[in-house]
């Protein structure tokens, strides 16, 4: 069947367009906020993805700027393995200190819009050093997390790829770095902590 969509990218920009790590803890420390467990926004189908840590893409990047193999070449850049979204966020709400509750589809652009003042009302009692405008944290990367959890879209089918996006031209040239997507987003989510991007663990 292929994989669904571009790999995704994870990292710790606030206000970009291409970081669903942002949008995803913005949302869970909400919930956490409210009382609420952390639940998959999504349809819990397990479609296959791939993503890329930011480290490991500047790395890559570093590499192919002097390396002889990389020269008038275009590669494509991956951690390595395959995954699930849904399968990611009992590692989130591990990090974010939360239980796991069952999935609840929704939009991400739909519904995070709707709690910009409880936002808000986050940064000033954790005394965050992000924006108390939602959008200003989130950036354009509503419709990308929205667009990697595949909810159900009247009129629409979740987009089909032929194949993954293979790396083996990269390894071939000499890059060989890989890394657990796991692992990273359990990264991810521990320097949105210490940066005081999301609220502190309690």
């Amino acid at each position: 069947a292929g994989l669904d969509g571009p790999v995704l990218i994870l990292g710790d920009a606030v206000g970009s367009n291409l970081n669903i790590l942002m949008v995803i803890g913005v949302y869970a420390a909400l919930r956490k906020e409210a009382g609420l467990p952390l639940a998959y926004p999504g349809d819990p189908e397990r479609r296959p993805t791939e993503l890329v840590d930011s480290d490991l893409l500047a790395r890559t990047l570093k590499w192919a700027a002097t390396a002889p193999g990389a020269r008038n070449e275009i590669f494509n850049v991956s951690n390595g393995d395959i995954v699930a979204m849904p399968d990611l966020y009992p590692v989130i709400a591990e990090e974010m200190g939360m239980e796991l509750g069952p999935a609840e589809p929704s939009l991400f652009t739909t519904e995070l819009p709707k709690q910009a003042d409880a936002w808000a009302a986050i940064v000033r009692k954790y005394e965050l050093a992000v924006p108390e405008d939602l959008m200003a944290v989130v950036g354009g990367s509503m419709e990308l997390a929205d667009g990697a959890r595949h909810p159900t879209r009247a009129g629409s089918a979740p987009r089909r790829l032929g194949g993954h996006s293979s790396t083996i031209r990269l390894r071939q040239a000499g890059f060989h770095e890989c890394v657990d997507s796991e692992d990273s987003v359990r990264k991810w989510f521990r320097r949105f902590h210490e940066l005081r991007l999301l609220p502190p663990l309690e």
